[in-house]
C-alpha cells in the first residue's frame, strides 16, 4: 500500500479559496487483476477502523464472483470471497456498515448478463477472535425468482436492514425489504415490504436512510425514461415506514443513478440527463413538511460526456458529484459548500497525476463518500486495461490565531486566518452563565467580565478545529494596549475597595500529607489606605498574606494552601476584611483527598474464547489492571499449557492504569482446554488466577452426538446394553479409530467410517462392578478430533449379590457371586502383593498382582472354601504394608 500526497486542482467560479484539498491516501488491490471494478463501493467500520472496498469483478476464482478487501491503517488485512461462488454474482457489488458488522451484496449481475440465472443474496461478516472478519450469516432474500438483483442497494442501521431488489430483467414490481432482528435468534427477519403505488420495476435501484427519512430511486420510471424518487418517513406511532413523497424526474432525466441524505439537504443523481447529467438539490421545508428543490446542478462545460451525478454524497454541508466520464473517461469529483438556502459555485477535484501516470478510462468519482472527519473517499473502477484504486482527499482546516483587543466597552476577538466558508465559534462564562456563539463575521465582541474564554472555528469539510483556550490573567486599571495570543482581560469592573480576583476555587484530588497550593490576587482600588484582615475555615487549610495593608491601587498575593490530614472531602471559605469600608469578600474552595492505595492486580474472572478452529493460531489480548497509587510488578506468569504463549511474563503496570497483553493459542488437538494462569506479583496477595478455556473444533470434522446420558439403574454384575446414535455433520469423511472407555465398557466398533451426512449407531454392552453412583466417560476418537460423552447411572445389588463394605484406607473389597472385586485403583504402583489372613495370623490366600494401577482385581471366593470367621485383606508393595481391609463371613 503507498500513501502519498499530490496538490488538488480546484477550480472556482469566482474566487479561489485558501481551503485545499490534499490526497491523503490510496489504495488498491494486491492481487493485479483486470476487470475487478475495485473501488465500485466503499463502507467504513467505524468500530474497528476498517475501510472495506469493493471488487464485484474480481475473478480471482475461476468463475469472476468478486470479492471485498479490507484495509487499516494503509494496509491490506484480508480479501473476503463468496461462500458460494458462481458466474456473475458480483459479490461486493454493494456494501453497508453498522458498527463492527460488514453486510456485502452479491445481485448477481455483472453488466446485465443476458443469459444469467442467480439469484442474488446479501452476506453478513463479523470478525472472529483472531481479529479476522468472516461471513457468519446468510439474509434470506423473501423472493423466489432467479435474477431478483436481491441486495442491488444496501443501507444497516443498529436496529434495521434494508435491502433493495430492483426487477431490471422483468416486468415484476421493484421493492425494498426492511428486516429488524429475530429477539431469540438474533436472525435478520423481514418486517416490512415496501413497494410504491405505480408499477416501477427498477424501484430500488439506490436507498438511503438517515434518521427518520428513507429515499428510493427508480431510474427509469416511466414511458420516457423520467426517473423518480420516493421518500418515505418513519411513523414511530406505528413502528413502520410511511409514504411521504415523490420526486419527478421530468422530461428524459433518468432522475435516480443516486441519492444522499445529510439533515435538511438531500441531493439525487441523474447521471444520463441530457449530455453531462445533473444533480438535484432539494431542502426540507419543516412547516410544510415537504422537500423542496433548492437547486439544479450541471458541469460548466457541456462539450463531454461527464456523467455527471453517477454518484453523491452529502456531509456537514458539502456536496460531492461524481462524474467518472469526465476527459475520456479519467474522471473527477465537483465538491459544492452548502448553507442556509445557497449552493456555492462549484469545485472540480481531479489530479495532475491521473493525466501523467494512469491510461484511458481510470474513471475516478465512480463512487464517492463522505467519511465523519470531513475525508472524501473516491473510488477509481478502471476498466479492461488497468485495476481500479480508491483516493482519499482531504480538506485542510488549521488552527485559528487569535487577537485580542480589550476595552471599556468589551473585548474584539479576532481570527486572523478566517477563510470565507469558515465561521467562528466562542464559549465564555459571566458569573454562572455559559454562553455559546457562532458568528461568521472576522471580528466580534465579548463582555470584559468573560471568563473560560476559548475560540475555534470551523470549515465546510470537517467538523472543527479545536478548541483555543485563552488565558484569563488581569490587567492593570484602564489599559487598551494590543494584547496578541495571550486574551489577558479584567474580570472585575472599577470600584472602590478591594477586589479579589476569584470568588470559587478547587484544589483538586490531593495526596494525604501532600499539599497544593493556590494564589489569591487583592488588589486594592482605591486611593486611599487600606488595612485587611483574613479568616480561613477548612480541615487541612491555611494561608500566607504578604502584606496586612494595602497602599492606593496597590496589590497583594494571599497563598491558601491546602495539606489534608485525613482523606475524604473538604468545603471551607477565606474571608478578606476590609476594615476601612467594612466590607467582607468570600472566596470558597473544596477539595479532595485520599490516602494511597498498595498496588492491585486486577483481571478477568474469567476468559472463555469460545470456539477455536483448528490450524490457526488464535490471538487474544488481555487487560492487566493496576487501581492501587503504587507500581505493580508482575514477577512472572505461570503457565502449565504448551500452546499457550504470553508476550510478556516479567513487566510493571504504573499506578492507576492498564497494560495489554497479548497471547496466542495454537490448538493441537480439538477438545476441551482449560487452563489456569498464575500471576505472581509484589502486591502483597501472592498470585493472582486467571481461568482460560476454550473449545478447540475442526471446522471439517464435526462428529453429531449426544454429549450427556443418565443409564438409569443398573444392577451390579449384570450386562447392558446400550446404543448412541452418531451422525457425521462435517464436510469431510472421517474413521472412527478408536473408543476410550472404561474396563467394565465393552463396544464391538472399530474403524467405524462415516462419509459426509452419514448416520450409525455405538453398541455398548456396559457391566458394572462396584454398586452406588457411578459417572464415566467415553471419548470417540476420528481424524485429529475426539467427541467426549459422559455417563451416569445407579448401580444397584441384585437378589443373588451380597456386599460387604472393608474398613481401611486403600482397599475397598467387593462381594458377589463368590467372588472377591478389589478396587486398587489409589494404589500408583507396578506390582502389589494380595493376601487374605485370618486374625489369628493364618494365610488363606496370597498372589502377587501385576500392574493393577487403577484396575479391578477378581478373587474367587469359591476356591478358597473360606470358613465362618473374622478375616483380613492386605496389599503390600515390596513388603511395606499399604492398607488393609476386614471380612467377616457369618
Amino acid at each position: 500500500m503507498r500513501n502519498f500526497l499530490l496538490a488538488v486542482c480546484l477550480v472556482l467560479g469566482f474566487n479561489a479559496s485558501k481551503a485545499q484539498f490534499k490526497v491523503v491516501e490510496r489504495f488498491s488491490s494486491s492481487d493485479i487483476q483486470n476487470e475487478k471494478s475495485f473501488g465500485n463501493v466503499s463502507a467504513r467500520l467505524s468500530g474497528a477502523n476498517i475501510l472495506a472496498v469493493g471488487a464485484q469483478g474480481d475473478r480471482a476464482d475461476a468463475v469472476r464472483s468478486g470479492a471485498v478487501y479490507l484495509f487499516h491503517k494503509g494496509k491490506q488485512l484480508q480479501k473476503l470471497k463468496s461462500p458460494s461462488p458462481s458466474l456473475n454474482q458480483a459479490f461486493g457489488f454493494s456494501l453497508a456498515t453498522a458498527g463492527e458488522e460488514l453486510y456485502i451484496g452479491a445481485p448477481g449481475m455483472l453488466g446485465f448478463a443476458r443469459y444469467s440465472k442467480n439469484k442474488g443474496k446479501l452476506w453478513v461478516a463479523k470478525k472472529n477472535g483472531f481479529g479476522k472478519y468472516e461471513i457468519k450469516e446468510e439474509v434470506e432474500s423473501p423472493s423466489s425468482r432467479e435474477n431478483d438483483f436481491f441486495g442491488y442497494s444496501i443501507q444497516a442501521t443498529k436496529e434495521q436492514l434494508f435491502v433493495s431488489s430492483p426487477k431490471f430483467k422483468s416486468r415484476s414490481q421493484g421493492q425494498v425489504f426492511v428486516y429488524t432482528k429475530a429477539p431469540e435468534s438474533g436472525k435478520w427477519q423481514v418486517t416490512e415490504k415496501i413497494e410504491p403505488d405505480t408499477h416501477s420495476r427498477t424501484f430500488g435501484a439506490d436507498i438511503f436512510v438517515q434518521k427518520n427519512w428513507m429515499a428510493v430511486t427508480a431510474p427509469w420510471e416511466g414511458n420516457d425514461g423520467q426517473g423518480a424518487c420516493y421518500i418515505y418517513k418513519y411513523r414511530n406511532s406505528e413502528n413502520r415506514w410511511v409514504y411521504h413523497q415523490k420526486i419527478d424526474g421530468g422530461d428524459r432525466r433518468y432522475l435516480g443513478s443516486d441519492v444522499a441524505i445529510d439533515g435538511d439537504y438531500l441531493a439525487i443523481g441523474s447521471d444520463q440527463a441530457g449530455v453531462c447529467g445533473q444533480v438535484k438539490v432539494f431542502k426540507l421545508d419543516r412547516k410544510a413538511d415537504e422537500w423542496k428543490l433548492l437547486k439544479v446542478l450541471e458541469p460548466r462545460s457541456h462539450g463531454a460526456i461527464y456523467g455527471f451525478g453517477t454518484s453523491v454524497s452529502l456531509r456537514n454541508g458539502m456536496l460531492a458529484v461524481g462524474a467518472p466520464r469526465w476527459d475520456d473517461k479519467r474522471g473527477c469529483v465537483y465538491v459544492y459548500d452548502i448553507y442556509g438556502d445557497q449552493v456555492d459555485d462549484l469545485k472540480r477535484v481531479y489530479t495532475s497525476e491521473f493525466h501523467e501516470r494512469m491510461s484511458y478510462g481510470a474513471r475516478l468519482g465512480h463512487s464517492v463518500r463522505f467519511e465523519e472527519n470531513g475525508d472524501l473517499v473516491c473510488g477509481a473502477i478502471g476498466n479492461e486495461y488497468r485495476v481500479g484504486d480508491v483516493l482519499v482527499f482531504r480538506r485542510d482546516c488549521s488552527e485559528p490565531k487569535v487577537e485580542i483587543m480589550h476595552s471599556s466597552d468589551g473585548r474584539a476577538v479576532a481570527p486572523v486566518n478566517l477563510d470565507n466558508d469558515e465561521k467562528l465559534e466562542i464559549t465564555y462564562t459571566i458569573g454562572e452563565n455559559h454562553y455559546y456563539k457562532e458568528y461568521e463575521s472576522r471580528s466580534v465582541k465579548v463582555p470584559n467580565q468573560t471568563s473560560n474564554l476559548k475560540v475555534r472555528k470551523r470549515c465546510s469539510a470537517r467538523s472543527s478545529s479545536s478548541w483555543v483556550t485563552l488565558s484569563e490573567n488581569e490587567t492593570s486599571k484602564g489599559d487598551l494596549r494590543k494584547i496578541a495570543d495571550e486574551g489577558n482581560f479584567p474580570l472585575q469592573k472599577s470600584s472602590d475597595g478591594l477586589s479579589v480576583n476569584r470568588q470559587k476555587l478547587d484544589f483538586g484530588t490531593v495526596k494525604v500529607g501532600d499539599g497544593v497550593s493556590v494564589p489569591l490576587d487583592i488588589l486594592n482600588k482605591s486611593d486611599h489606605l487600606i488595612p485587611i484582615s483574613v479568616e480561613i475555615e477548612g480541615a487541612g487549610t491555611s494561608y500566607s498574606l504578604l502584606r496586612n495593608e494595602l497602599k492606593a491601587n496597590q496589590n497583594t498575593v494571599m497563598t491558601l494552601t491546602f495539606r489534608p490530614e485525613e482523606e475524604g472531602l473538604v468545603n471551607g471559605f477565606v474571608k478578606i476584611f476590609d476594615k476601612r469600608n467594612n466590607k467582607t469578600h468570600f472566596t470558597t474552595f473544596k477539595g479532595k483527598a485520599y490516602r494511597p492505595k498498595s498496588p492491585q492486580l486486577v483481571l478477568p474472572k474469567r476468559i472463555d474464547l469460545g470456539k477455536v478452529p483448528m490450524g490457526q493460531e488464535y490471538l487474544g489480548e488481555l487487560t492487566v489492571r493496576n487501581t492501587g497509587d503504587g507500581e505493580l510488578s508482575v514477577s512472572g506468569i505461570d503457565n502449565p499449557s504448551t500452546i499457550l504463549k504470553f508476550s510478556e511474563t516479567i513487566f510493571t503496570v504504573s499506578p492507576n492504569s492498564e497494560r495489554k497483553l497479548t497471547y496466542s493459542l495454537k490448538p493441537k488437538r480439538s477438545g476441551y482446554f482449560s487452563n489456569s494462569v498464575v500471576f505472581r506479583t509484589n502486591s502483597g496477595e501472592g498470585a493472582t488466577i486467571l481461568p482460560i478455556v476454550a473449545n478447540f473444533e475442526n471446522g471439517s470434522l464435526r462428529l453429531e452426538v449426544k454429549k450427556f446420558h443418565d443409564l438409569g439403574s443398573l444392577t451390579l454384575g449384570e450386562t447392558k446394553k446400550y446404543t448412541v446414535n452418531l451422525k457425521n455433520t462435517g464436510e469431510q469423511a472421517f474413521t472412527i479409530k478408536e473408543i476410550e472407555s472404561p474396563s467394565f465398557v465393552k463396544s464391538r466398533v472399530s474403524d467405524l467410517e462415516l462419509s459426509k451426512g452419514e448416520r450409525a449407531t455405538l453398541n455398548l454392552q456396559i457391566k458394572p462392578r462396584v454398586s452406588g453412583r457411578q459417572r464415566f466417560d467415553i471419548t470417540l476418537n476420528y481424524g485429529d478430533s475426539i467427541a467426549v460423552m459422559k455417563f451416569v447411572s445407579n448401580v444397584e445389588i441384585g437378589g443373588n449379590s451380597t456386599r460387604i463394605k472393608a474398613s481401611g484406607v486403600v482397599i475397598s473389597p467387593v462381594f458377589f457371586d463368590q467372588r472377591c472385586l478389589l478396587n486398587l485403583s489409589s494404589l500408583k504402583v507396578g506390582a502389589v502383593d494380595f493376601s487374605i489372613e485370618k486374625i489369628d495370623g493364618k494365610v488363606f490366600y496370597s498372589e502377587i498382582i501385576q500392574d493393577a494401577n487403577g484396575k479391578f482385581v477378581n478373587v474367587p471366593l469359591d476356591e478358597l472354601k473360606l470358613e465362618k470367621g473374622h478375616y483380613i485383606l492386605k496389599v503390600k508393595n515390596k513388603g511395606i504394608l499399604k492398607g488393609q481391609g476386614s471380612l467377616l463371613i457369618n
